[in-house]
């Protein structure tokens, strides 16, 4: 029996598909994120695109410990994701019966189980990075697969309506309960120079107001602080944050020196985001006079774990308080 306990990634996730032709995954794992569901698309896109995989597989997932609760920022990501691959992924959640701590990865070809893995390694960023240490072996295709199978009828798809009161979603907490450690206020205007207080004219919230961009890219500003602080995940490790208005962003540090946070597939989803809440029409310039009036010139960003984080935008500018007061 082989024992694997380096580049999983590659070994379990995208091997089998590139080298083997296999068409179909079904993992079974305790705990599920989003940011790694987004990753192994990514990958699997890049290998169609370069031609080391012949077709994006098709993805079946179950989160077996959901019966113990679920962030609700990784609930929402998960259900976007089947959204924005209909009939690539599917997710559902163990309901019935005893919760699953399993990690099995099955991959078929043709509806045939060619090749199996289980361990320890979750399907998050943590159980597929360099962190922790991991260990995974083979194993009996068609006994894994039945295995799945059987857990399978007794899950519920994760953007079914009733999902919701049948699995525990874990809220939000009140930004007051984080510690320091666990929070950073970054600010989305020029913070040094003869344009202190003002927006990026090509940068921030106007990254995308360049020559054959588009204009609704954006990235958020990290101080040299924060980066040497450590509070973010390393460059290009996906996480999901979940905005005081419910919804669920997936982002990465980026950019050289790891100064930006932009949104994963698509940078102007984050550009998008800010001109909606602030009220500004897509594309436009966004001016330091456009976050005053909506009441905020910086963003919230509060850890629960290396790959959950709430981000809080919410209005803190009163009609006679001044702007110096919130500024880093």
């Amino acid at each position: 029996m082989r024992i694997l306990t380096g580049a999983l990634f590659r070994e379990i996730l995208i091997r089998p598909t590139a080298v083997g032709g296999a068409d179909e995954l079904t993992i079974l794992s305790g705990y599920v994120t989003a940011g790694m569901l987004e990753r192994h698309v990514e990958e699997l896109k890049k290998g169609v695109s370069e031609e080391r995989i012949g077709q994006l597989p098709r993805i079946e997932i179950v989160v077996g410990m959901a019966s113990h609760g679920i962030e609700i920022v990784q609930h929402r990501g998960l259900c976007d994701m089947v959204r924005r691959f209909q009939g690539m992924i599917n997710c559902s959640y163990l309901v019935r019966g005893n919760p699953c701590h399993s990690k099995v990865f099955v991959w078929k070809r043709k509806g045939v189980p060619v090749r199996a893995f289980v361990g320890s390694a979750n399907y998050t960023i943590s159980g597929f990075g360099s962190s922790q240490r991991e260990a995974v072996a083979e194993a009996d295709p068609y006994i894994a697969n039945q295995y799945c199978e059987t857990l399978i009828r007794q899950s519920m798809p994760c953007t079914a309506p009733e999902t919701e009161t049948l699995v525990k979603l874990m809220e939000t907490r009140d930004v007051t309960e984080f510690a320091d450690e666990d929070s950073v206020i970054l600010s989305l205007l020029i913070t040094r120079g003869k344009r202190k207080g003002d927006t990026h004219h090509k940068g921030g919230l106007n990254w995308g107001q360049r020559d054959r961009r588009n204009p609704d890219e954006a990235y958020i500003p990290i101080p040299k602080a924060v980066r040497d602080s450590s509070f973010f995940p390393p460059r290009e490790q996906r996480f999901t944050a979940l905005t005081d208005d419910g919804q669920s962003l997936i982002l990465v540090v980026a950019q050289q020196d790891g100064k930006a946070l932009h949104t994963t597939m698509d940078n102007s989803e984050l550009g998008r985001y800010f001109r909606a809440r602030i009220g500004v029409p897509k594309g436009e310039f966004v001016t330091r006079q456009h976050l005053l009036n909506y009441g905020r010139t910086n963003v919230g960003f509060y850890r629960i774990d290396p790959e959950t984080y709430q981000m809080d935008f919410r209005p803190n500018l009163g009609p006679t308080e001044t702007l110096e007061r919130l500024e880093p």
